[in-house]
């Protein structure tokens, strides 16, 4: 499944006067905010480069994500010009802070922050920051790009004193959503059109489903749709360990209903992937696996790590994930020991807890 590369315009066309004035041991400095969250940022610039549905969704999330921004999130131009060496140089400067990063982070793949433009209306730039943003401080601060320009004002009349037009833009990739066109499976599940069987799920309550449907995306539901066990009888399945809207969600992707991932929690990949697996459900698995080792680290939780650890550990085509998980676990061993996951298994099965403990003594965990 290939990937689609998506943008929107932040800022688009923007002109600003470049203001070098200030002068410290005869270097003349440059600070310019480009893109400012907080006081700078206006929802009325927020443009998606194409009108398609999915992309304006994406565009209503971002907007969301700037909106609820607390910390400093900004870029800045930046330049210097040293009298003694006739010499100048201009970069662009970027602060974020790592709730914000995350929060864009999660609406698709390899999000960046590109600036594109030009100064004194001939002199094109192009500036690529936050490459995959991804940090393990709070903070992503500073992140000094360039120089975009540098050299001899000389060369340049009136160069450095005049004025930028630029645009800010956010890229990402996404991966195209899964869903039946002609809408027949989604009226179907939405509906329930001659449902002939149902899921029994932990707050005891049934979801009416279809049997072939079932069938066909799972060749486990098909045996036992099909060979005399008790569900062919009773036309009833029962996941008392699987809430209802993990079931709804798991039904969408079999009836091929779209599924946003940046709307799926940590804990709902988990259990998705473990209903993939359980049910020989390949291409949710996939996703599901994708969709989790793609995740930060910060996204998760405790409990959803060492679940994802201990359900990946003997499962060869999920060993990058359960890496993933050892690497997270490996950076906070006495959270692990402390957390209700690991004690729930340390009070029902205290073997298996003793050598899950001594496996990742192994990793470096002690």
């Amino acid at each position: 499944m290939e990937p689609i590369k998506r943008k929107v315009y932040l800022i688009k066309n923007r002109t600003q006067t470049l203001d070098w004035s200030t002068s410290v041991n005869n270097v003349n400095k440059l600070q310019l905010t480009l893109f400012d969250v907080k006081n700078k940022y206006n929802p009325a610039n927020l443009q998606p480069t194409d009108s398609r549905d999915n992309i304006l969704t994406s565009a209503a999330e971002i907007e969301q994500a700037l909106s609820s921004s607390t910390g400093k999130n900004c870029l800045e131009l930046m330049g210097t010009y040293e009298a003694v060496t006739q010499s100048f140089k201009i970069w662009v400067a970027a602060t974020f802070d790592i709730c914000f990063a995350n929060s864009l982070r999660d609406i698709g793949d390899k999000m960046k922050i590109s600036v594109e433009g030009s100064i004194c209306a001939k002199n094109k730039i192009r500036f690529d920051g936050l490459a995959d943003i991804q940090s393990q401080q709070n903070t992503v601060t500073n992140l000094q790009v360039g120089p975009i320009i540098s050299g001899n004002p000389t060369l340049y009349p009136n160069y450095i004193l005049k004025s930028i037009t630029y645009s800010v833009l956010l890229e990402w990739e996404e991966y195209a959503a899964i869903k039946n066109h002609c809408g027949v499976l989604e009226n179907m599940l939405t509906n329930k059109l001659l449902s002939d069987c149902c899921i029994l799920t932990a707050e005891k309550r049934e979801v009416k489903c279809h049997k072939n449907v079932l069938a066909a995306n799972s060749d486990v539901f098909y045996t036992m749709m099909t060979s005399g066990l008790q569900e062919s009888q009773t036309n009833r399945i029962e996941l008392t360990d699987v809430t209802e809207e993990v079931v709804n969600n798991f039904l969408a992707y079999l009836y091929g209903v779209e599924i946003k991932t940046s709307k799926v929690t940590d804990k709902m990949a988990f259990e998705l992937l473990r209903l993939a697996h359980k049910y020989n459900v390949s291409p949710l698995e996939k996703d599901m696996d994708r969709v989790l080792r793609k995740r930060s680290e910060e996204s998760f939780s405790l409990n959803t790590v060492f679940g994802l650890y201990y359900f990946t550990l003997n499962i060869d085509r999920l060993s990058p994930l359960c890496k993933r998980m050892a690497d997270i676990l490996r950076s906070k061993p006495k959270g692990l020991l402390t957390s209700s996951a690991y004690q729930d298994l340390l009070e029902n099965n205290p073997r298996e807890a003793a050598m899950l403990a001594i496996k990742l003594m192994e990793l470096g965990l002690s």
